[in-house]
């Protein structure tokens, strides 16, 4: 009788507070929340380069891809229509972003020898969140230019001011050459998001079932990722215990009837104002639609 009291006074105290604790069928207390969509999050102050999203990346001077070549360097070459002219972009910290390969997120743009010296290579290596992985998208005009957290004024540059397929990339010195400025679009015309993929590593597995746990039941929410879509998984405009469910019907292999991808309407506005941008992805105002707290008592 006791330990039922806690128990009671424990979950009563939790609903009071808002905090939450997970566990499976063993566990001592569940709690269930149907979540609201969340304001999109940027990889950069434009408002322009959503994070988590799939993008190309186009040398303004020549109109050709950035690409990962099979050696893991980053070169520049015509449109292939393949993964490796796909790119993950993620916001980290401080306005600054990492770019992966969209096939491949343990990997990263990095810059050689992580300095700002001139002529430093760009290639992959695996992501450890460092400085020379760390960008930054200024924008300049309807472009970008990218530094590094480690390069001062360097930007990311076509080698030799060149317009042909294999050029290398590497950084130089920013002198606003149209070398040095690179067009971002996503990859698929619109935003596209792996429903499922929490961590955005490109699978859906376990740990992304833990972090969608976490999120539609806890509240727990990593701001760089616009979890609301992801988390989603039927698109029906919440994040709730259907979604719990297709995610771990998935992840158990049992076939499910959903769309691999959220996809965001891109949209870009004549005037090409910040503000406009900004506005792009509004999303509509969702209410709370209930909070429900369950109670299972364990056999002490």
């Amino acid at each position: 009788m006791r330990v039922f009291k806690r128990i009671t006074a424990f979950a009563m105290s939790l609903a009071l507070t808002g905090q939450v604790i997970l566990s499976d069928a063993s566990g001592i207390m569940v709690s269930e929340k149907i979540s609201v969509p969340d304001k999109l999050y940027y990889a950069d102050s434009f408002g322009d380069v959503l994070s988590g999203a799939e993008y190309t990346i186009m040398v303004r001077l020549s109109g050709k891809l950035i690409t990962a070549d099979n050696t893991g360097n980053v070169i520049q070459w015509e449109d292939k229509g393949d993964n490796s002219q796909r790119w993950k972009i993620v916001s980290c910290r401080n306005g600054m972003c990492s770019i992966h390969p969209a096939s491949d997120t343990s990997l990263a743009l990095t810059v050689e020898n992580g300095d700002s010296t001139n002529g430093n290579n760009i290639y992959l290596s695996a992501y450890e969140d460092v400085p020379s992985q760390h960008f930054i998208l200024h924008r300049t005009d309807d472009a970008y230019y990218i530094t590094a957290e480690c390069s001062g004024n360097a930007a990311l540059d076509v080698y030799d001011i060149s317009y042909d397929n294999g050029a290398n990339i590497d950084q130089w010195d920013y002198w606003q050459g149209e070398g040095q400025k690179f067009y971002i679009r996503p990859a698929d015309g619109d935003y596209s998001l792996i429903r499922g993929d929490m961590n955005m590593d490109g699978k859906v597995n376990g740990c992304d079932k833990i972090l969608m746990g976490r999120y539609i039941y806890g509240g727990v929410k990593n701001s760089s990722v616009p979890e609301s879509y992801i988390a989603d998984m039927n698109a029906d405009g919440v994040c709730d215990t259907k979604d719990y469910q297709l995610i771990t019907d998935y992840i158990l292999g049992r076939d499910i009837d959903i769309e691999s991808r959220s996809r965001i309407p891109y949209e870009k506005e004549e005037s090409g104002s910040q503000e406009s941008a900004q506005n792009v992805c509004a999303i509509p105002t969702y209410s709370r639609v209930r909070t429900v707290f369950i109670i299972c008592l364990q056999r002490i």
